[in-house]
């Protein structure tokens, strides 16, 4: 009696669980059907308008967590050097990095977008290849308009300015 009654349970629910799955199946096939009938039929301006646009778009700004070359490599002459940059990305540090020979550093003078300055008075020399100094700026992240680099390169002296 146990027996008869298991496969009498096991028969029922198969079959109500295969009657499920086809129920199912065929479900997903008639509303692949009516989706994309309904795409194709919708006009191109619809689908223009309603498209979120926020996927596209770039933000205003950009964040860099790897230093990016903010100069091409340069030599101190005639007392300094100013770079007219006007960024678009915000960047949290500077960085000096000696490239070749010898260059004496006396201050840096970084003005931001926001028309606000950051001075550092540095004098130090730096010697030899990727001798560097590195400097935190003011307010976080910010856009930086001008770097103003007074100082001296020897002879065979070159340097190169990042930021991250």
């Amino acid at each position: 009696m146990r027996i008869k009654s298991l496969l009498v349970t096991l028969g029922l629910v198969g079959s109500s669980s295969l009657a499920l799955a086809d129920h199912d199946f065929n479900n997903t096939q008639s509303r692949r059907r009516v989706e994309t009938t309904w795409r194709y039929r919708q006009p191109a301006v619809y689908q223009q308008q309603y498209r979120p646009q926020y996927r596209h778009q770039e933000p205003a700004y950009q964040t860099y967590s790897t230093w990016q070359p903010l100069t091409a490599v340069e030599r101190l002459d005639r007392g300094g050097d100013m770079f007219d940059l006007r960024t678009r990305g915000r960047f949290a540090q500077l960085r000096l990095q000696n490239q070749t020979g010898r260059t004496h550093v006396r201050q840096i003078d970084i003005v931001f977008a926001d028309g606000s300055r950051q001075c550092v008075q540095l004098n130090r020399v730096l010697e030899g290849n990727h001798a560097m100094i590195n400097i935190q700026l003011d307010g976080g992240t910010r856009r930086i308009d001008q770097i103003l680099v007074d100082g001296r390169s020897s002879r065979d002296g070159s340097y190169q300015l990042y930021a991250m």
